[in-house]
């Protein structure tokens, strides 16, 4: 039993969008939805968290600052009440280390703390 199977040709060129070799044609594409949107990042999505506005309440008053300045004032309100891992934190996040054998000198740091300290003492 032979079967006969007829197939219409189809020619390239009735094929949406393409040229008679079968390449798009200019302002066509194979993706006529484009490109599917680009996921975020964590880096993206903190940076957005970090940036929004909240009330924070500090010794006198309350204000209206980014999350991440709000983070910053705690931070350094830790560091300043003489906590060591923020003391740490800070002297890692603000010192530029520009050759592995240069010597930082933390004396006025020092100073300043010990002064902090000697006015919270004599309250």
């Amino acid at each position: 039993m032979k079967r006969n199977f007829e197939i219409e040709p189809v020619l390239l060129t009735e094929k949406a969008g393409r040229d008679g070799r079968g390449r798009f044609k200019p302002g066509h594409s194979g993706n006529p939805d484009g490109r599917p949107p680009k996921a975020e990042t964590w880096l993206e999505i903190f940076d957005d968290e970090l940036s929004k506005l909240i009330d924070f309440k500090d010794e006198k008053q309350t204000s209206r600052i980014s999350k991440k300045r709000a983070i910053a004032r705690r931070l350094i309100l830790k560091a300043l009440s003489g906590e060591l891992p923020a003391i740490r934190e800070i002297l890692e996040k603000t010192t530029i280390v520009i050759d592995a054998d240069e010597k930082v000198d933390l004396t006025a740091w020092a100073v300043a703390l010990e002064k902090h300290y000697e006015a919270e003492n004599d309250r």
